[in-house]
C-alpha cells in the first residue's frame, strides 16, 4: 500500500482487533513513546488490559511468552527502530501486530498485520517528529472515539469510574 493512500477499512480493522484482544502490549520508544503512552492510557480508561513501559527489557520478557488473544501495537515513525522491529519479529505469526509508521516499505510495516500510515515531510528545521506525533495522536483519538462509541454505556461507566479513581489526585 502506498502510504499516501489510507485504506477505507483500516480504522475499522484496528478497532475490531483491539476489541477481540484480551491483552494489548503497546510499544514505542524515543519520540514515539509519547504516542504509545497516550494509547495505553486511553485503552486502560476504557477497561482494556494493556501493558506499556519504556523499559524494552520488560517488554521483551512479556513478548517472550505471548498469550492467546494478545495484540502488539507498535509506534515507530521510521519503522526501522531496531528494538521495535526485533520485538515485533519475536511474535510475528504468534499474535497480531498493528503498527503506526511513516514508512510503508519499512521492516516494521512489512511485519505488521495492520499498518496505519502516518505521512510527515522533513523540513529544514527537522520538525517531522512533531508533525508525525500530532498525526499519531489524532489517529489514537479516532481509535479511542470509535471504541468508546461502540462500547456505549459500558464505556461511559468505565470513563466515569476512571475519573472518580483519579479524583483523589486533585484539590
Amino acid at each position: 500500500m502506498n502510504n499516501k493512500d489510507l485504506e477505507d477499512d483500516t480504522f475499522e480493522r484496528i478497532v475490531t482487533q483491539i476489541e477481540q484482544s484480551k491483552r494489548i502490549i503497546v510499544i514505542g520508544y524515543g519520540t514515539s513513546a509519547v504516542t504509545a503512552y497516550d494509547l495505553f492510557v486511553k485503552l486502560s480508561r476504557l477497561g482494556f488490559d494493556c501493558h506499556y513501559t519504556t523499559d524494552e527489557h520488560t517488554t521483551a520478557i512479556i513478548l517472550s511468552n505471548p498469550r492467546e488473544k494478545d495484540l502488539l501495537f507498535c509506534f515507530s515513525f521510521s519503522g526501522e527502530t531496531k528494538n521495535i522491529v526485533a520485538q515485533a519479529s519475536l511474535v510475528k505469526g504468534k499474535i497480531p501486530i498493528i503498527c503506526i509508521s511513516g514508512e510503508d516499505n519499512s521492516q516494521l510495516a512489512k511485519l505488521s498485520d495492520i499498518y496505519l500510515p502516518i505521512q510527515s515531510f522533513e523540513t529544514t528545521y527537522r520538525n517531522e517528529s512533531i508533525v508525525s506525533r500530532y498525526v499519531q495522536l489524532a489517529a489514537i483519538d479516532i481509535i479511542f472515539s470509535c471504541l468508546a462509541q461502540r462500547a456505549g454505556k459500558d464505556a461511559e461507566k468505565r470513563l466515569m469510574n476512571s475519573r472518580k479513581g483519579l479524583s483523589f489526585l486533585k484539590f
